[in-house]
């Protein structure tokens, strides 16, 4: 009875603290930086991350966009240095609203070559990443006749081949038609697959997804065939004629485009949207980022395009 009494006391009469499982918070910096192989200009936004238990989770997080930062990409011979600078972003019906954002217009970001982004901000950590840029791919069509003038053939085949140190990429195919004549050239792009209901009306598009390369099995230069249904290919040709019904349609070129993403990049993705495949285990709160002493990401996409001029009377 007596060591039952002492068990009861030592249980139930032990000191009481509050506990708390969250570590002191630690200011850091969030970068993304993304290199575009296909232009000069470079773009790279700079942020600092906020402490949570200072705001209200139900509430939009604060924007703590960061000025003055010394923000530069190292290739192992040049350094090039990005400046301060404002722009206005489209939030599509929305009001435009301006980010701050550091950039270089003279970057022009080369083949297979090792780049380090390194940046230092009057109170934080310096933050660096290392990235290999990737190469360009191509993108043709397995048969021009099945672009200009699409027969009985059911599908029409897109041959694609990576460049190196790519990861995922995005085939895509569009065209660019003019109304009336005025000088717009104004793009659709075509799904890869459509469905139709017992009227024979489109009733969904599918478009072409991301696409993850399988690094044993996908050689760099070797081609792989996608196929673009001709339905969804016509269809998308009688809906731009019925669109601008009464009026001077022209369908002038069809363009073929190769979107190619890095592995950073695409991982990053990846997390924030949900894995290839579907049923890849996913957490609540994903976070992903190749940014020492930070937050974002460090990446490189570029894109391929190929167009075809259209008869007349397509």
């Amino acid at each position: 009875m007596k060591k039952m009494i002492l068990i009861f006391v030592m249980i139930f009469s032990g000191c009481t603290s509050n506990f708390s499982p969250n570590g002191p918070y630690r200011q850091q910096l969030v970068v993304y930086a993304v290199l575009d192989g296909n232009t000069a200009t470079q773009i790279i936004r700079v942020y600092g991350t906020f402490s949570p238990d200072e705001y209200d989770p139900l509430q939009p997080s604060p924007n703590k966009e960061i000025q003055n930062a010394s923000v530069s990409v190292y290739d192992g011979q040049l350094t090039y240095n990005f400046h301060d600078t404002t722009i206005i972003v489209k939030n599509g019906n929305a009001v435009n609203r301006s980010v701050h954002t550091y950039v270089n217009y003279y970057f022009q970001p080369v083949e297979k070559q090792q780049y380090t982004l390194h940046v230092v901000a009057q109170g934080f950590d310096t933050s660096t990443a290392v990235i290999t840029s990737i190469s360009f791919g191509d993108i043709l069509p397995g048969n021009i006749n099945t672009l200009t003038k699409p027969g009985q053939e059911k599908t029409i085949p897109i041959r694609v081949a990576l460049g190196a140190n790519v990861r995922a990429f995005l085939p895509m195919v569009s065209f660019e038609y003019e109304v009336n004549n005025d000088g717009v050239q104004r793009t659709r792009e075509v799904p890869i697959q459509i469905a139709k209901n017992e009227f024979g009306e489109v009733t969904k598009k599918f478009f072409p997804k991301i696409s993850f390369r399988d690094a044993s099995s996908n050689l760099t230069g070797s081609y792989e065939t996608i196929s673009f249904d001709t339905d969804a290919y016509l269809a998308t040709a009688l809906e731009i004629k019925k669109e601008y019904a009464g009026m001077t349609v022209k369908i002038r070129t069809a363009v073929l485009s190769l979107v190619q993403f890095d592995n950073s990049l695409y991982t990053y993705y990846s997390v924030a949207n949900n894995f290839a495949g579907g049923a890849t285990l996913r957490l609540d709160e994903p976070d992903y980022t190749n940014i020492n002493n930070g937050f974002g990401v460090f990446g490189m996409q570029n894109k391929e395009v190929k167009v075809y001029g259209l008869p007349a009377d397509f």
